[in-house]
């Protein structure tokens, strides 16, 4: 996959638009908030850090070994708009 502009090759690959794109990002994201708060109302201990971990990486775009819980990935290089 082309790491300077990998949205085109997801819009490409799945045959979706690239608006369909930023709509399931932003339902996914709205998904994990939902499940963590759900988490943290009800107590679900070792449940909230894990949903968080996925949330950061939806909204930066990074793999799992590079995001950072509670912030943005650890390195910037050349990690942006990654595919997951």
């Amino acid at each position: 996959m082309d790491r300077r502009n990998p949205e085109e090759e997801i819009v490409k690959h799945f045959g979706i638009g690239p608006g369909d794109l930023r709509t399931l990002l932003e339902l996914a994201d709205w998904l994990l908030y939902s499940a963590s708060e759900i988490s943290r109302v009800f107590k679900l201990r070792g449940v909230s850090r894990p949903i968080s971990e996925l949330r950061i990486r939806i909204q930066y775009g990074v793999k799992e070994r590079t995001a950072r819980p509670g912030g943005p990935p650890r390195d910037w290089e050349g990690q942006g708009k990654e595919p997951v």
